[in-house]
């Protein structure tokens, strides 16, 4: 059980996890992935780790996720993305107007003793098995406005235990001297002041349809609206 931002520390480092100190209640991480790219092209998934205390959980987001500031088809983004998280247990929309990026979060539940070592772990694999296995169909959403919901994966929580048991499956990011790469220059978690605002970012909340429809109302300024999906 982790209870300060010392012990999430040692337990990442511990299971080999390059890890930056944003603030005391804010850690920055990454984890390698096979089919998932992120906007800087890189198999990796920036991760964000801190104390979310008004809604009492440990919040593990994935930073920059998808960057839809010039993206053609937002809204089939946006559908591609929902469908895949109806199949994923834990996972839930997150979306920063400021910056357009849209993204994912779990979070683990803050008890009297912290929040249990397995939940964070597992929250670890399961965000890097959810962006490979959603990948495929949303970059098709990216490219061509268009995706198969049948090529959506679904995920359980006993399908990870396989991804679990295989350290070369789901491992970290890290260089020779066991540093972490820089995070992009607009990562909406690069700043220590962030710590006291990123539960107020959309998603940053038990309200999954508040989210939905702040996005859907952004994607209107845009000039975008909810096409057909086949």
């Amino acid at each position: 059980m982790a209870k300060t931002i010392d012990e999430l520390q040692s337990l990442l480092t511990g299971r080999g996890y390059a890890c930056q100190r944003n603030s005391e209640t804010m850690l920055r991480t990454q984890v390698a992935t096979t089919t998932y790219r992120n906007p800087e092209g890189t198999n990796a998934l920036q991760i964000l780790m801190f104390f979310d205390e008004p809604n009492d959980c440990v919040a593990v987001e994935i930073v920059h996720m998808f960057d839809l500031r010039d993206a053609e088809y937002p809204d089939v983004i946006l559908v591609c993305l929902l469908v895949a998280i109806l199949f994923a247990p834990r996972v839930r929309p997150v979306f920063d107007p400021r910056i357009g990026e849209i993204g994912v979060r779990i979070d683990s539940p803050f008890g009297e003793d912290g929040v249990r070592d397995e939940d964070i772990l597992q929250s670890l694999v399961l965000l890097s098995v959810f962006a490979d296995g959603c990948y495929p169909e949303v970059n098709a959403a990216m490219r061509k406005g268009a995706f198969d919901h049948n090529e959506v994966p679904r995920i359980t929580i006993a399908g990870l235990a396989a991804k679990r048991a295989d350290p070369y499956k789901t491992k970290p990011v890290a260089d020779a001297t066991g540093s972490m790469s820089p995070a992009p220059t607009n990562a909406s978690g690069d700043s220590p002041s962030q710590a006291g605002g990123t539960s107020k970012v959309l998603g940053g909340h038990p309200n999954r349809l508040r989210t939905l429809l702040d996005f859907q109302a952004w994607l209107a300024q845009q000039g975008h609206g909810f096409g057909n999906q086949n």
